[in-house]
């Protein structure tokens, strides 16, 4: 009877002390320079990480993740995907078959197949972006086609986001077909 009451108070002691002892750690971790907040620290373990503005969540993810150098603020990514969340709950996804990110400047590179959806019915693809998160900006300048909404079809020779508020302003030549239905 000693013995299972000293294992339950051992027990009961690691389920109050526990989050303390694995939090405490991560909390060092916490940047909150310029308005950022770190929930987690992207690394080849936790390929996945949250990144926190003023108004806006970053929720960026990918499938594999391998560091360049050690030291360098870069990492190579397989399938990034991005999801920016505003407190409006309005919302845009951005994914690619590869990237870099620099988890310094918050600057990520999408390369090949970048696809972008909001949640005001946008899906567009191109072949490369920049989403430049400190900035809240997104740009590329290659080719971007698809639909803005149900009735409106696109193609563009690149695209800027400024705000990230998905309000698009097309680069270059630009070509919309507005269909009535």
């Amino acid at each position: 009877m000693r013995a299972v009451l000293t294992a339950f108070a051992v027990f009961f002691a690691m389920m109050l002390f526990w989050p303390w002892l694995v939090l405490k750690p991560a909390q060092k971790l916490r940047n909150t320079g310029l308005g950022l907040t770190w929930d987690a620290m992207l690394s080849v373990e936790n390929p996945k990480q949250t990144i926190r503005t003023e108004e806006t969540i970053y929720d960026l993810e990918a499938q594999r993740l391998r560091v360049l150098s050690e030291g360098s603020p870069e990492v190579l990514l397989t399938r990034p995907q991005m999801m920016a969340t505003w407190q409006d709950g309005s919302w845009m996804t951005v994914t690619a078959r590869a990237g870099l990110f620099n988890k310094e400047s918050k600057v990520l590179q999408l390369i090949a197949d970048v696809h972008i959806q909001d949640a005001r019915g946008s899906d567009l693809t191109t072949e490369s972006a920049v989403v430049r998160m400190k900035q809240k900006m997104a740009e590329g300048f290659s080719v971007i086609s698809g639909k803005m909404g149900q009735n409106i079809d696109v193609v563009a020779a690149g695209f800027r986001l400024r705000d990230l508020s998905a309000h698009y302003e097309f680069l270059g030549a630009t070509e919309m077909t507005i269909s009535s239905s």
